[in-house]
């Protein structure tokens, strides 16, 4: 197989990673607007040494945006992958169609807004799904943990009840380090919660706004996790992707999330790189990029535990469903959860976020699509995929994520 990987961050070198280590992988085509950081994902894959069995790795330098030049770098590759902003989903989409390959990002945006076109929403992409059947292709958007497997098995669960009452989704990225570490793109950890267009909830199948601080919740997660604050998303295409599937009346879906590092809860890790950030910048341009300047990024994760400054991490995502069976009230809550230890076995530069998003189900869905072991065609909504849930679960079990359900039932419960 041969797969054309655009953007060399975390994800997307995670991503190349895994392939390489798969004795059928042809050629790895490594594309980022730098060069640099291409040749340096290429490095950290060849320093797999004799795990990496990639036939050939190639470093390219390219621009998302452009249709045309995408689709030149990516003649005869069975795939595109994503690993970049939902801002450039659309280009990329066309791409696949211009060269016939399957396409894959890890996240889209919810709905329009003052700085979201309409094309690079979810629904935008839902209306390629003809062109893509016709071209014989799949595209999988929102393919990561959450947006992805979070989606799956909230309609699993949904499926089970007789009425919902709510689903939420619920999401910590814990890192015991001791400076601010950023797990993704620094700006992405203020434009997801502080961006427009607002903290969106969706209530009776009408998106509603929620104050961001209003919208604070201390949840226990697995541990070393545990119990943290988490926050609503201002643009969360969990919640999309549950309405636009489930057949039945869903009166409250939310999507919440927090970022734990440097000893801080979330909201004091913002205030902490806002008041640095501002006391040295007078403009308000690119105001996330600027904030982010505060954050330590870096694919190379193991640097940061040679350091002495990470120690360990966890991304745990739950979903939990509430409704009612039978007459009887049922709360059942599934978890996803991935450890740094367990990431570095696997790929020994990458973080507990990057296995969790790619080691499960992208890389999964990636190797069935370019082996023709998936077969449907069009544009996927993940969500969909729930009937074959005990296939999916076994496959990333097998990868050492950890996946855990629990299932509180009676009249009192809530």
């Amino acid at each position: 197989m041969k797969v054309c990987i655009v953007g060399t961050g975390n994800q997307g070198t995670g991503v190349a990673g895994l392939l390489a280590q798969e004795k059928d992988v042809e050629e790895l085509v490594l594309v980022d607007i730098e060069k640099a950081k291409a040749e340096k994902a290429k490095a950290l894959i060849e320093g797999l040494g004799e795990r990496c069995l990639a036939g050939e790795i190639l470093a390219v330098q390219g621009d998302a945006a452009d249709v045309e030049q995408i689709a030149g770098i990516a003649q005869g590759m069975d795939m595109i992958f994503n690993g970049i902003y939902a801002a450039y989903n659309y280009p990329l989409m066309r791409a696949c169609l211009k060269v016939g390959a399957h396409y894959m990002d890890l996240r889209s945006n919810v709905m329009e807004g003052p700085e979201i076109p309409y094309r690079e929403t979810i629904d935008a992409q839902f209306e390629m799904d003809e062109e893509f059947k016709e071209a014989g292709i799949t595209a999988c958007p929102c393919m990561g943990v959450s947006p992805g497997w979070a989606n799956m098995a909230a309609n699993y669960m949904i499926e089970e009840m007789d009425t919902v009452d709510s689903v939420i989704f619920r999401n910590i990225d814990w890192i015991d380090s001791d400076i601010l570490l950023a797990p993704i793109a620094p700006r992405n950890i203020f434009a997801l919660w502080l961006g427009p267009p607002h903290p969106t909830r969706i209530i009776n199948g009408t998106p509603e706004k929620i104050g961001l601080l209003e919208s604070e919740e201390e949840y226990e997660f697995p541990k070393p996790a545990g119990k943290q604050k988490i926050y609503t998303f201002t643009n969360d295409p969990d919640i999309v992707l549950v309405s636009k599937f489930s057949k039945k009346p869903l009166p409250h879906i939310e999507g919440k999330m927090g970022i734990c590092m440097g000893g801080l809860e979330m909201k004091d890790m913002w205030l902490k790189a806002i008041s640095e950030q501002t006391a040295k910048h007078s403009g308000a341009e690119n105001m996330f990029d600027t904030f982010g300047e505060s954050l330590a990024y870096n694919t190379n994760f193991k640097e940061f535990m040679d350091q002495g400054v990470l120690r360990d991490g966890m991304l745990a995502i739950s979903i939990e469903v509430t409704g009612k069976k039978k007459g009887v009230a049922v709360r059942h809550t599934a978890f996803h959860a991935a450890t740094m230890s367990e990431a570095m076995k696997h790929l020994p530069w990458a973080g507990h976020n990057v296995y969790g998003t790619i080691g499960s189900f992208v890389i999964e869905m990636i190797l069935m699509l370019c082996r023709g072991e998936y077969t449907k065609r069009g544009v996927i909504n993940v969500a969909e995929l729930w009937p074959e849930k005990e296939m999916w679960d076994e496959k990333i079990g097998a990868r050492g994520i950890i996946l855990m359900e629990k299932i509180e039932k009676g009249t009192q419960l809530f």
